[in-house]
Formats: C-alpha cells, sequence, structure tokens
C-alpha cells in the first residue's frame, strides 16, 4: 500500500488538481460545482450547525401522516414540527416523528460535509473547513452515547441499521479526509475523533455480516474509509482481503457471469459499493479495477447488464429488484467509459443524451435528479460521441452462468423475441421463492412476467408478490416453494431453434422439476416435467394482460372463497372472478390486448386436467419499471393431481391473429407437431438426455434443421443428417440449389440429404462435397474432431475419462489425449469452496448445517492426479476413429468442485467441464410414523455395481438395536433405504443433541457424515395435565431446554445482545393422551411483553409468544420445507385462545416479514398463558383429531421444534430462541433442522 497524504479517500492530490483544471475549462463541471456550493452557502447562513442528538429508530409508519396516510415533509430546519405533505397547515409533534427526521437530517449532514470538503479543496475556503470541523466534533460528542440494542438490521449508534450507518459513515469519513489538513484542528480534535468516532463507527459495522449482500459492501467501506484514514492494515485488510471482503465478493460471492446475484437494480448498488472501494483503494496505490479473480473483473460487472437486456433495454423483471431499465443506469457508465474506454458504454451514454454532471438521462428516469455523477473525479470531462447511436441491444442468446439465468433471443427490429427461463439461485432475502420460471417480451410488450414487487412495508408483497403462484412456474400442493436453487440441464442457440433447460431437485421435498423452453421463430414451446414419488396437487399457472378468453373447455362460475377468505391459501386466496372446468382433450387459452394484439396458449391434452381462469392482483407499484396504470391482471392455471406428468404448452404472441393452427404430441416418443399455415414443423425434445432438434417443412420439403447433441436425425426421407461423432450443435438450411450448415469448426465428417444441392457452404464459407445418390458428403479437411463422453468423476474411484478422436483427414495421425488446467485454477477451486450458497446471504451464525461431512477435509491445492494426465499414443488411420481412456484416479480428499480443464489431441483443444462428487451419498433421519427407527438412505452415484459398507456410531442416548451388518451391494445409479432399529434412551440435561455418524467405505472411497438429531419425549398422561400454570400432573422430567446462545436464531429486523438465562430462557415439556398433544414452555423472561399492539408491532410474533413445528407428513416431504399439508408452525399468543385475528392482523404490519401462518395452524388448538415471578408459563394443547398422520405410540415420533420470542420493550421482538433449528429462511426457520419429539412408554 502506498502512503499519501490527506486528502486520499474519495480523491487525492492529483484529483484535486484536475478537478480546478476541469471547473475553469468545462461549463457543465463549473455549474455543478457552483450548484452545490450555492446550497451549501445558503444552509451555512443558518449557523451554528444542529447536529441531532436523537437516535432514529424504527418505528410503524415513522414518518407518516396519520390523518392523510402520506409521508410528512422533510425539511432542513424542523426537527420537531412535521407538516403533512398533503397539508402543509397540519403539523404533527412526537418523538417518533422527531427520529424519523434525525435519521434523515444527519444524513444529508454527512452529505453536506463532503460537499465542504470538496469546496475546501477546489477554493482554499477555510469557512467551509470551519463549518466541517464544527459538524465532526459534535458528532464525536454524540455518537457513543446513543445504545445500540434498539436497531434492526443490524447494530448502529445514529441509525435504525448498520447499513444507514454505514452510508453515513462513509461519507463522514470522506468530508473529514478531505478537511484533515485544516489547521482549525487541533491535535486533541483529531484525537478524538479517532477514538469517539471513526474507530468505534468501525468497529460497529463490522459485527453483521450478509456475506454476499449488496449491504456487506458498504459495511466493508466503512473499515476501508476508516483504515485508509488512518492507515490502519488490519482494517484495509477486512475491507479487501477479509471472509467477505472485496476478493471475497469478486471471487466467490459474484457469480461467474459477473452479474449480483439479487438482480437487476441491487446489481448497480453492489457496482456502487465496489466502486467506492476500488476509488479509496486507487488513491492509495491498489488498483482494484484490474483484479481479476476466479474469472471475474469488475469491469465484468459493467459489461454483463448489456446482456440482460429487452429490445425496449429493460431488464427482465425479477426478484425485488424490479428490473428498471438500462438507460437509468447510464452515469455509470461515465466512470466506466473513463476506466476502461469500451465503446458500448460511450454508445449508452450517447443513447441516453446523458446532461453532464447529473443522473438524469433523456428518458424518463426511475432514479431522479442527483446532482453528483458516480464520481466527482474519474471521469472523462468531453465524452467523444459517435455522430450516430450504436445500438447496445445484443442479437444473440445468452446464458448467465453462475447465475442459471438463460435468456433466449431471435427476430430483428419489431419481430424481437426475448424468453427467459430463471432456472438457478435464489440469490439472497431479495429473491422470491420462483425457481423455474419463465418470461417473455415480444412484439414491443411484455407477455409474460414476473410480478415485481411492493414496498417492503407493504403486506401484499408476502400475501402475494412473493408467492410461488404469483410467478410463472409450477406450484405443489397449494404451497409456495422453499426457498432454494435450481440447476442448470443444457442451454444451446442457434438460429432456428434456442433451447433452455432447467430443474429443481429441492423446491418441494421428494419433487423433481425440470422445465424446457424452445424457441422457434415466432413461437415457443413449455415443457414442465414434474415427478414426485406420491400423488400431488399441481398446478402450472400463466399470467398476461388484456382479456383472456379459453377455448376447450367448459368453465363454469366458482366461489369466491373457493380458495379460503383472505388469510385462505397463500396467494390463491387473492384470486378473483373463478372459473374452472375440467378436460382431457388440447385446448387454448387467448389473451387480447385492446389493440388487438395477443398472445395464444395451446395445450396438449392430457386426461384428469381442470383449467382456472381467474383475476390476480397488479403487477407491483413500488419501484422502477412498475405498471402505471395498476388494475388485476388475468391468468390461466392447469391442474392436475398425479404423481407424474408433463405440462406441454405452445405459447405465441401475434400482431394481428396466430398463425400456429395445432400443437399435438406425436406417437414417436419425445416429438411434437406444430401446423403452422404455411407449414409444419416437427421438434424432438429427449430432456433428459439434452438432445434436441427441429425439423421446419415448408411446401413438404425440408426447409429448416437445428439439433443439439445428435449424430443423427431421420425424417420421411429416411436420414436427414449424420455425423461422425455426435455434434453439439448443427443447423442445416436448403434454399433450392443451395444447402447452408451450420457446425462446430472440427465435425468430422458430414451427410446431408440434399437431392437438388449445388453449392454447400459451412460455416458461412463454401466447401467441396461430394454427392452419394440424394446425400452430400462433406469432410473435415484438416486436423481432428473429438467428442467427451464423461463428465463426471468419483472421489476415491479409478475413473476413465473416454475420448472418442475422429480423423477425418487423407494421412493416419498418432498421438494421445491430455487433460491440463488452467494457471489459475487454485483460484476456481477457492471460489467453490467458499461461496456462499447462493439462497440466502444472512447466513446463521448460531449453528452449522444439520448433517455434514466431517472428512475427509477437501485438500485445497491437490491437483496432480488431473493436470497433466496421459492417455496412452494410439495411432489414427484416413477417415477412421478411435476411443482413447484416460485413466483418472481421484483422490479420497480431493475438492469436490467443477473443473474447466482443457482436454486435447495434438494441436486440437476442447474446453470441458469435469464435476467431482462422492460416488455413493447417505441420508439419515428418523421418519415419521415409524417406531424406533433410523432411517439411511444410501445412493450409488455410478454406472458400476458398488459394494459399500456403512458403520454407525451413535451419541450414548442411542441404542443401535440392530447395526448395519458389513457390505451392501448397491446397484448402479440407485437408491437404498435402510431401516435401523434404533431408540432413545438417554437424556443429557445440558443439551438435547444427540449426533449420529455414519461412516462410508467403498474401494479407496472414504466419508464420514455426522447428523444432528435434537429429540425429546412427550410423556404419556394417565390424567390430564393441567393447563393452569401449576404443572399438576405434569411429567417434567428430562425437559427440552433453551438456555444457550447457539439457540438464538439470527434475524434480519431484530437480534439485540442475550444477558443469559434470566433475559431468556425456557423449559419445554411435552405430554399426550388418547385425545391430545400438550406442548408446555416454562419461560424464564426478566421484561414480559404480553400484549399485541397492533399495528405499531408489526407481527404477533413480536410479543413474548410461543411458536411450535408439528412435522406429521409421513411421505416424501417429511422434514423439508416448504410447510405443505401436515407441516403445522403453530403460534400460541398470552391473549388469545385460538390463534385467530381480523383481516388486517392477518396481514401483518409491513417491514417485510414472512406471512402469518393461518393455513399451518392446528386447528382447535387452544393456549392457556399465565404470568409467573420470573416469567410466564405457556401451554398450547393440539387435539390429536387435527393431526391426522400422528399415531400417539411408544416409539412413535413426529417432526418437532419450539420457539420463544422475546420483547423486551420495543416494538419488534429481541431474539428468537429455538430449541434445536435455526433460522435459515424468510419462513420462520428451516424445517430441514427442526428436532425430533418421540412418544414415551404408556
Amino acid at each position: 500500500m502506498a502512503q499519501s497524504s490527506h486528502p486520499r479517500l474519495l480523491a487525492d492530490a492529483k484529483d484535486v488538481a484536475q478537478a480546478k483544471r476541469w471547473y475553469q475549462q468545462h461549463t457543465w463541471y463549473r455549474k455543478l460545482i457552483d450548484q452545490n456550493q450555492a446550497e451549501i452557502d445558503r444552509f451555512l447562513k443558518r449557523r451554528p450547525i444542529y447536529v441531532s442528538p436523537i437516535k432514529q429508530t424504527y418505528q410503524y409508519k415513522m414518518y407518516t401522516c396519520p390523518k392523510h396516510d402520506v409521508e410528512l415533509k422533510y425539511e432542513l430546519f424542523r426537527p420537531h414540527d412535521h407538516r403533512c405533505s398533503a397539508d402543509t397547515t397540519e403539523v404533527h409533534r412526537g418523538e417518533k416523528f422527531d427520529s424519523a427526521w434525525s435519521g434523515w437530517y444527519n444524513r444529508k449532514l454527512a452529505g453536506y460535509l463532503v460537499w465542504m470538503g470538496t469546496l475546501y479543496q477546489l477554493h482554499g475556503e477555510e469557512k467551509y473547513a470551519e463549518a466541517g470541523r464544527e459538524m465532526l466534533m459534535q458528532f464525536a460528542d454524540i455518537y457513543l452515547k446513543n445504545p445500540t440494542t434498539n436497531t434492526i438490521l443490524g447494530p448502529a449508534h445514529l441509525f435504525f441499521g448498520t447499513l444507514s450507518e454505514s452510508f453515513w459513515g462513509v461519507d463522514m469519513a470522506y468530508g473529514y479526509d478531505l478537511i484533515y489538513n485544516y489547521k482549525g484542528f487541533t491535535r486533541a480534535d483529531h484525537q478524538k475523533l479517532k477514538e469517539k468516532l471513526f474507530y468505534p463507527l468501525a468497529k460497529i459495522t463490522q459485527q453483521f455480516p450478509e456475506s454476499a449482500s449488496n449491504r456487506q459492501l458498504w459495511y466493508n467501506n466503512v473499515s476501508a474509509a476508516v483504515g485508509f484514514l488512518y492507515n490502519d492494515p488490519e482494517l484495509i485488510d477486512f475491507a479487501i482481503k477479509g471472509q467477505y471482503g472485496f476478493d471475497w465478493q469478486l471471487g466467490s460471492a459474484l457469480p461467474e457471469s459477473g452479474f449480483y446475484a439479487e438482480g437487476p437494480g441491487y446489481h448497480y448498488v453492489a457496482l456502487h459499493g465496489m466502486i467506492h472501494l476500488a476509488e479509496m483503494a486507487r488513491h492509495n496505490g491498489i488498483n482494484l479495477y484490474q483484479r481479476k479473480i476466479a474469472g471475474r473483473t469488475m469491469k465484468k460487472m459493467f459489461d454483463v447488464p448489456f446482456e440482460l437486456i429487452k429490445p425496449n433495454y429493460e431488464f427482465p423483471r425479477i426478484k425485488d429488484s424490479g428490473g428498471g431499465n438500462i438507460l437509468e443506469y447510464a452515469p455509470f457508465y461515465e466512470i466506466g467509459y473513463a476506466l476502461y474506454k469500451e465503446p458500448k458504454y460511450l454508445a449508452l451514454l450517447h443513447l441516453t443524451e446523458v446532461k453532464r454532471g447529473t443522473q438524469v438521462v433523456g428518458e424518463d428516469s426511475g432514479l431522479g435528479s442527483k446532482r453528483a455523477p458516480i464520481s466527482l473525479f474519474n471521469l472523462v470531462p468531453d465524452l467523444p460521441f459517435p455522430k450516430d447511436t450504436t445500438s447496445i441491444y445484443p442479437e444473440q442468446s445468452f446464458d448467465l452462468k453462475g447465475n442459471g439465468f438463460a435468456i433466449l433471443r431471435n427476430g430483428d427490429g419489431r419481430e424481437r423475441r426475448y424468453l427467459y427461463l430463471d432456472y438457478g439461485i435464489m440469490g439472497g432475502e431479495h429473491g422470491h421463492p420462483d425457481r423455474l420460471q419463465m418470461g417473455y417480451y415480444a412484439l414491443g410488450d411484455n407477455w409474460i412476467l414476473d410480478p415485481l414487487n411492493e414496498s417492503y412495508f407493504n403486506p401484499n408483497l408476502q400475501l402475494w408478490y412473493r408467492q410461488s403462484i404469483a410467478h410463472n412456474t409450477v406450484v405443489l400442493n397449494q404451497t409456495s416453494q422453499t426457498w432454494t436453487n435450481g440447476y442448470g440441464k443444457f442451454y444451446g442457440a442457434l438460429p432456428g431453434l434456442q433451447v433452455a433447460s432447467g430443474g429443481s431437485v429441492t423446491a418441494y421435498g421428494g419433487a423433481k422439476l425440470t422445465r424446457t423452453l424452445l424457441q422457434v421463430g415466432d413461437y415457443f414451446i413449455d415443457l414442465f416435467d414434474v415427478a414426485c414419488p406420491e400423488k400431488r396437487i399441481m398446478d402450472w399457472p400463466l399470467h398476461s394482460f388484456g382479456k383472456l378468453t379459453l377455448s376447450g373447455i367448459d368453465l363454469k362460475k366458482q366461489p369466491l372463497d373457493l380458495f379460503g377468505h383472505p388469510p385462505g391459501i397463500p396467494g390463491y386466496d387473492q384470486f378473483e372472478e373463478i372459473y374452472a372446468g375440467k378436460t382431457g382433450e388440447a385446448w387454448r387459452g387467448n389473451f387480447v390486448l385492446p389493440d388487438g394484439r395477443g398472445m395464444q396458449v395451446q395445450a396438449v391434452g392430457e386426461p384428469g386436467t381442470e383449467v382456472f381462469q381467474a383475476m390476480t392482483p397488479p403487477i407491483g407499484g413500488s419501484y422502477k419499471q412498475m405498471a402505471r396504470d395498476q388494475k388485476p391482471v388475468p391468468m390461466l392455471m392447469s391442474r392436475r393431481v398425479t404423481d407424474v406428468t408433463r405440462f406441454a404448452h405452445l405459447v405465441q404472441a401475434y400482431a394481428q391473429t396466430p398463425n400456429v393452427a395445432a400443437f399435438e404430441k406425436d406417437a414417436a416418443a419425445n416429438t411434437y407437431r406444430v401446423r403452422r399455415q404455411t407449414g409444419e414443423d416437427v421438434l424432438y425434445a429427449d430432456v433428459e438426455q439434452s438432445r434436441y432438434w427441429l425439423l421446419r417443412r415448408e411446401n413438404n420439403k425440408p426447409a429448416l434443421l437445428s439439433g443439439f447433441n445428435l449424430n443423427e436425425v431421420k425424417g420421411q426421407e429416411s436420414t436427414l443428417f449424420s455425423s461422425t461423432l455426435p455434434l453439439a450443435e448443427f443447423e442445416c438450411v436448403w434454399q433450392g440449389e443451395k444447402l447452408s450448415v451450420t457446425v462446430p469448426v472440427r465435425f468430422g465428417q458430414l451427410k446431408i440429404w440434399a437431392p437438388e444441392a449445388k453449392s454447400l457452404h459451412v460455416n458461412g464459407k463454401p466447401m467441396p462435397f461430394r454427392k452419394d445418390g440424394d446425400f452430400i458428403v462433406a469432410r473435415q479437411r484438416e486436423g481432428v474432431a473429438f467428442v467427451i463422453e464423461d463428465s463426471t468423476l468419483f472421489l476415491g474411484m479409478p475413473n476413465q475419462l473416454t475420448v472418442r478422436v475422429m480423423n477425418p483427414t487423407g494421412s493416419a495421425v498418432s498421438g494421445r489425449v491430455k487433460i491440463s488446467l488452467p494457471p489459475d485454477w487454485p483460484e476456481h477451486v477457492h471460489s467453490q469452496l467458499d461461496w456462499w450458497g447462493g439462497i440466502v446471504n444472512l447466513l446463521a451464525w448460531n449453528k452449522g448445517p444439520i448433517q455434514r461431512q466431517t472428512s475427509p477435509a477437501p485438500h485445497r491445492r491437490l491437483v496432480g492426479w488431473l493436470h497433466g494426465v496421459l492417455s496412452e499414443t494410439k495411432t489414427i488411420p484416413a477417415g477412421r476413429e478411435e476411443t482413447f481412456e484416460v485413466p483418472i484416479t481421484v483422490p479420497n480428499n480431493a475438492p469436490a468442485v467443477a473443473y474447466t480443464a482443457l482436454v486435447s489431441f495434438g494441436k486440437e483443444e476442447l474446453q470441458h467441464t469435469l464435476r467431482i462428487k462422492a460416488p455413493v451419498t447417505a441420508d439419515l433421519m428418523l421418519p415419521n410414523a415409524a417406531k424406533d427407527t433410523l432411517l439411511i438412505t444410501l445412493t450409488n452415484h455410478t454406472a458400476q455395481e458398488l459394494e459399500v459398507v456403512p458403520q454407525l456410531t451413535a451419541d450414548p442416548a442411542w441404542q443401535i438395536i440392530s447395526p448395519p451388518a458389513g457390505a451392501i451391494k448397491l446397484e448402479a445409479q440407485t437408491t437404498l433405504k435402510l431401516p435401523v432399529p434404533f431408540k432413545l434412551t438417554g437424556y443429557n440435561a445440558k443439551e438435547q443433541l444427540y449426533p449420529v455418524r455414519l461412516r462410508l467405505t467403498s474401494r479407496n472411497f472414504q466419508a464420514e457424515i455426522v447428523r444432528d438429531l435434537y429429540a425429546g419425549v412427550a410423556h404419556f398422561a394417565a390424567t390430564p395435565p393441567s393447563l393452569d400454570g401449576s404443572w399438576e400432573n405434569w411429567n417434567r422430567a428430562n425437559p427440552m431446554t433453551i438456555d444457550k446462545t447457539n439457540q438464538i436464531c439470527r434475524l434480519l429486523m431484530g437480534n439485540q445482545p442475550w444477558n443469559g438465562v434470566e433475559d431468556l430462557s425456557a423449559k419445554i415439556y411435552a405430554m399426550y393422551d388418547q385425545d391430545y398433544l400438550y406442548v408446555g414452555a416454562e419461560v424464564t423472561d426478566d421484561v414480559l411483553i404480553s400484549h399485541w399492539d397492533f399495528p405499531v408491532m408489526s407481527y404477533p410474533w413480536d410479543t413474548d409468544c410461543m411458536e411450535v413445528i408439528l412435522d406429521t407428513r409421513t411421505n416424501s416431504e417429511q422434514g423439508h420445507d416448504p410447510p405443505t399439508p401436515g407441516c403445522f408452525r403453530h403460534l400460541s399468543l398470552a391473549e388469545y385462545r385460538t390463534t385467530d385475528f381480523g383481516a388486517k392482523q392477518w396481514q401483518g404490519g409491513g417491514a417485510g416479514g414472512p406471512l402469518l401462518p393461518k393455513p399451518n395452524l392446528v386447528p382447535n388448538a387452544e393456549t392457556y398463558f399465565t404470568r409467573t415471578d420470573k416469567g410466564y408459563n405457556m401451554i398450547c394443547r393440539y387435539p390429536l383429531a387435527s393431526l391426522k398422520n400422528v399415531k400417539a405410540e411408544p416409539g412413535s415420533k413426529i417432526g418437532f421444534d419450539v420457539a420463544i420470542n422475546d420483547n423486551d420493550g420495543l416494538n419488534y421482538r429481541k431474539n428468537q430462541h429455538i430449541w434445536a433449528g435455526f433460522n435459515q429462511n424468510q419462513s420462520w426457520w428451516d424445517v430441514g433442522t427442526i428436532g425430533a419429539l418421540i412418544f414415551g412408554p404408556k
């Protein structure tokens, strides 16, 4: 790190000198400075400067007019008189309003401080430095006087969360650095600012790590600002090399595409934070702008948004970010162009007619006017605009690797079409439960899109916008997906056919979902496959616009409460004007706009289909790119109740009338026929093998053939196309006597039906060929062609990588296959091993994964087993093919990650991804309704039979009655369920965690798996236990205890320091008889808040209360999110015998919390509450008649967990204390982490 004098954060001496020149030379720059100087001068006329000592705290509608329900006016010099924006004669006073105003005002002061420092540097006027000193010293006086215990979103001294504190803190450091050398500061002043303001600021903003979050970037920036301010290497390392520092953010948090995981809007928030850090680093001799880690760079973050945009420059509307338009972010490309001189950045700036020095562009901007560019100093003052605007829209399809987002593009001009499949990662707390959703833009409009989102303080965010049924993806059992990731299966794009396929096996327990989109010209086909071990309700929804009409179905009006009065079935209870009908035949839906344009949906008939038509809530209306005319929109939904099905639909947007006459499944496997007005298309889709082709016929002759991963396609003319090796992609266009072919550069030999062809063009260039009857034959003239048949290698196993090499030339060639890794392979390994998971950024810090591999630990730099591996040498005769086997023995402790390797033969090389995984995996669980049983599930992932030796050991609390005996034969690619007699016989008063260990051995593969099992006992009640808190007839031996730090769940909204067992602790008891299950909590709580003061307190769990999970499911869903029927999440409150509220209370009070769980409550359960000297007793009685799957018999088990919420006098809960599990997603806590309740002897 280079040492430099102040200033060295926002700018350095070189920047200041340059800015002085720009001020003299460039009108726009001078105007920008002068405008801000005028505002600062007006502010300083009201000296002395007032710094608000009041801490900003979050409160319900904290700055809203109670009468008009509109935001009050933020005015500079009115700290206690707050005027209504609808009626300025109406003034409101009080602590809540003062607190909200204080946060706004102190944040504004920090911005003013930056400008004071800037003006001092540019003009040398000491009045600005003195005013800045006055402000800084006041903040130093008050900063540590405010408590940090009344915050949400992390601790803070001045604001209600760490993020606001960080924004403010970075500006404070910038301003101080700019006036640091002002002679008015004394040595004591500098020392006070260091000890009372800036070091405490750096400390507190390090206490709420959020991993892969735009917020974390700003926390890092505070440490960087303070670190560079004082040349503190420890703080600088925290920001750049720390656990979640810049290097980790770039190399592990950022997907390999370069697009931030939280969505389009938050991508730029993250980029903005990185720019701030990079500018500070630049002024101190560190170049982050050029840093490259695992292929990721900051330049990629500037570049990749161009790949996402639609023809109208909008981003896809996904997650919380609401999309937006790239034109709105043009100012980022002022600094981007200064850094990288990329022509497309300049084209964007020219396209927007950007006004220099502002963030207003020629188009409507969601950002509004801000009188400052992204950087005041790292700019090009005179942009060399091209004479003609260059189009910034990419015409090619694109797959965002790492994000899991495939964009299929075709057409041109007004006929451009944009279809996406969102198959990949959730993207953190700003994601939605919408894996495998699709979106569609065509003919200048959005037709299928995400519902966007509402304000985080709008209850409908959870009631509708974050429900899976609001998205265009399949929903099972009328329950939103769990928060999870999907995976990609295939992506391929040719001019005639574009395909994207992805899947998920974790969105619903036991279910496999696969969606495949095939785009052909002006239509696309959607194949959605669902496979479950048992029957489930399967819904395929589609949302669009205009007037919806359905044909081929007899629809009947349904009751408005078909899915329950709100709160009914979440999401479904928002349906209005519901119609439904059943059919086993083909049917159509037509969405028609007022101007006559429309979108038609054609469905392949399937017995047992029920089709719904309904109106749903408007597209979201809070952020960018929202529907301006908010009104309900139509949807259709296809439903089946089965275990395995395929929803097959064709969708076409049209200007006047659709030209697809029919869509039907062909008798041949995996084949569909599309009849068009001018011909017929035949599509083949082998989704499992990722093999696809399209044959288009015009005038009963082949006109186009496109395909992927095939070496042969047959048609009416027998074989239309064949190649010596399977080709990753190919396309043939018949044009009379001309045949045009697109294939990989190394293709071997082709044979194509073309009786009329007299010329052949391959990849745009003429190529010689020979005729063979009605076929032409062409061969590669030089080099070899090869294909790699394997992609998975197994740990601890000898593997054979099979490579088929074809020599199409006229001479024999000799050689061998070699595997090489790129020089930066360690970075790619670290990137994957240190990945944050893609689902939640607020990672649990109290507990780790419930099931985990403890050995062997991966050796991060172990690679000799792969890099440089060679096959044997062989000679391939002219025109012949040879198979090479590359022996690869993967060490048992090799990192189980993906390696992007170069596979070469001579001068020819091919990039290929090799994935390393365990040959056999195991899962351990206590199955519901099975008496005294541990279920071991073993899966053989290889293509050969394996002999596996499982060795089971357990905590002394368990008795393994009959352990697995010896070796077990596992057939190739099969799963075996192994029940083990297993009984709870012990008890640990300190902690009811009784882990189980399973050691697996198969050949040289060895691994040990640990499964945490929390277990408690429900004692039999010969006499009904009392409900009055006296604990009469209760067996309170061996309680489940809540009294440890690691039982405090991490919350986005809340979390304050726990002060020990007197603050909050509990003993949990369970009893049962023939009619009821009883759960009682004996709670020690030093502050009791039993009244739910709605809406001041947003949610009922913001009180002191009890939550209980009862997972009674006995099918493949048990032990998994989401909470499908049979999984109960019951909330017990002090003031309610039965948990029921009015409609508004069920909606909650905002703040982005999860949905209230009425559908998951246990029917007819009753709560009994009693105050005690040390806290309270709370008992809930659950009717066994409401728990239909429960067998209340000795040795039987259900999934079970208890949480005690603690409120110590604020408007939201202080902490949530959970007995067994932990909070890992947006649905309270992860069902996969809960404990077990075992019914004791009678």
